[in-house]
């Protein structure tokens, strides 16, 4: 069976509009015998902020306050990186998403996922930037109640449009979730990071782990 979607977004990392242009985004589902499918998905549209003058002036601060360069900036040089959103707000941002399940028991579902990005114009000189991202997931239900799952994702942000800084970035997390209700499951959850560029999780800091507890509600 094969299953299409289309759907139109405000942004990416926003929840409100923050141009005047709409995100797109195309889905096709394939499922296959034998518990596989295959999704594959394409979002595609401009997402450069239209800030004005009072906002590219409080984006030159948040610029000042967060870069990693260690070369001084001026606050011209700064002013021009901000409004370079308002001069060059036509260029698109473009994502495509692979997703390949495959459930081999009813107690085992696994999962790989692919993404390729780039941007037009938010790279070294105004050239596009690219990322990418490689997941695998694997999740086990112990019993109608108990599921384990091991989490490994790689994301290579070589340009750094993505974390504001050209790294590699690892993750691994194990999570142990237990059904409430039907509606309802705690999970706790381990993760560790990890880059390549040192500082980027605190002075000196190239990792991190985190201790996470959840309560979620299905509906």
């Amino acid at each position: 069976m094969l299953e299409f979607n289309i759907g139109v977004n405000n942004g990416w990392d926003n929840l409100s509009e923050n141009n005047s242009s709409k995100t797109l985004e195309f889905n096709a589902v394939l499922n296959l015998p034998h518990g596989i499918s295959w999704s594959n998905a394409i979002v595609f549209g401009d997402e450069h902020r239209e800030l004005g003058e009072a906002g590219a002036e409080a984006e030159a601060a948040r610029l000042a306050r967060t870069s990693f360069s260690p070369v001084s900036i001026s606050p011209s040089d700064l002013m021009i990186a901000a409004t370079a959103a308002d001069v060059t707000h036509d260029d698109q941002r473009i994502v495509y998403d692979s997703i390949l399940t495959y459930q081999p028991h009813k107690q085992w579902t696994l999962m790989a996922n692919f993404d390729y990005g780039s941007e037009q114009g938010t790279g070294t000189g105004g050239s596009d930037s690219e990322w990418v991202g490689v997941a695998g997931y694997a999740h086990y239900d112990a019993t109608d109640r108990v599921g384990l799952t091991l989490r490994s994702e790689i994301f290579d942000d070589m340009d750094g449009a993505r974390t504001g800084i050209e790294q590699t970035l690892f993750e691994t997390t194990l999570t142990a979730g237990y059904k409430l209700t039907p509606a309802m499951e705690t999970r706790l959850e381990y993760r560790y990071d990890a880059s390549n560029h040192n500082g980027f999780f605190g002075p000196g800091e190239d990792n991190q782990s985190t201790i996470a507890a959840e309560l979620i509600f299905t509906f």
